[in-house]
């Protein structure tokens, strides 16, 4: 953080969402992040799940952001063209 702005170095797209049951949560545990017990008592009986492609930025740059969660909208436009793709697609 520099005079209240964040240095952005990624930005993500979402490329697919997808709906499964709560049950089925425990075929993809291997792509998520949350603890079996958080899906059990956090999700509805069917999950909306974000396939998400990641980016690194060409070049990084500081910006303000919205309030709320830490990965937020940016207050300006981030150029993001000529940013190369962190995974390749399989």
């Amino acid at each position: 953080m520099k005079n209240n702005k964040v240095l952005v170095k990624y930005y993500a797209k979402v490329v697919d969402v997808l709906e499964k049951p709560k049950n089925q949560m425990g075929r993809i545990k291997k792509y998520h992040i949350w603890a079996s017990e958080h899906v059990r008592s956090y999700i509805p009986q069917k999950a909306h799940i974000w396939i998400l492609r990641v980016y690194k930025l060409r070049k990084p740059v500081y910006t303000g952001r919205t309030k709320g969660m830490v990965y937020a909208n940016t207050l300006t436009p981030i150029d993001v063209s000529g940013a190369k793709a962190v995974i390749n697609a399989v």
